[in-house]
């Protein structure tokens, strides 16, 4: 009986924890809407968390590179920050389709070149902060 009752009092400890999607490295709050997975040492793009994410925080996490598959299925997300990664490049169709995206933060990576139409499909978009400039739109 009490093996039973510690079972049960730790899967209630970390039943938040498993609805919210949360990758190992990473802080999940909001039921996994709100992400941070700075300093994480990540290889890839976070891709086993809530696809209802809204913020999502990657500082300093390691990434080199990103691809739009993984970050396609955050179609909710509204606040997306990336700096001080090791990113040379950002695909062309990264952010297709984020239509409530309304913050981007990419400061202190690689990159060397960004396409003109990366932000062109971005209406809510408010915020760009890219290397050491910061623009409103």
């Amino acid at each position: 009986m009490r093996h039973l009752a510690l079972l049960v009092l730790f899967i209630f400890i970390n039943i938040n924890e498993v609805l919210s999607f949360c990758q190992p490295g990473c802080i999940c709050f909001d039921d996994g809407k709100d992400v941070r997975c700075d300093h994480a040492n990540l290889t890839t793009f976070p891709y086993m968390l809530n696809p209802m994410l809204k913020k999502l925080s990657l500082i300093d996490a390691k990434l080199k590179l990103l691809d739009s598959a993984s970050i396609s299925v955050y179609q909710e997300l509204e606040y997306l920050d990336l700096s001080n990664n090791e990113i040379e490049e950002l695909p062309s169709d990264f952010l297709v389709g984020f239509s409530k995206l309304k913050e981007v933060k990419l400061q202190n990576n690689k990159i060397r070149l960004i396409s003109d139409d990366l932000f062109k499909e971005l209406p809510s978009l408010e915020v760009i902060a890219s290397f050491f400039l910061i623009m409103t739109l």
